[in-house]
């Protein structure tokens, strides 16, 4: 598999996974959960699937953040090189 179409699918897949934590991060708020009628089901004994899923997809997102910037570090090290020279040319 090419660098550019892996690069596609780590991105792909880091969006996805970022919808999931966000959705269930926002559903574990205690407040939210009053509102929604839904505390009793997500506190109690053990973690709730909600908690599960957010605790695992931020698992997979810190691997993919990982992945990703190994797939783009020359471009990360490239624009931080521009960056510094067009600082330098104002001073």
């Amino acid at each position: 598999m090419d660098k550019v179409r892996m690069r596609g699918i780590v991105s792909t897949a880091l969006i996805v996974i970022f919808i999931i934590v966000a959705i269930t991060g926002i559903i574990m708020i205690p407040a939210l959960q009053e509102v929604l009628g839904i505390g009793d089901q997500i506190t109690g004994k053990g973690k709730s699937p909600i908690e599960k899923i957010h605790t695992l997809s931020g698992i997979l997102m810190v691997i993919l953040c990982v992945v990703h910037f190994i797939l783009n570090y020359n471009m990360l090290r490239n624009e931080l090189k521009l960056l510094g020279k067009k600082k330098k040319n104002k001073e």
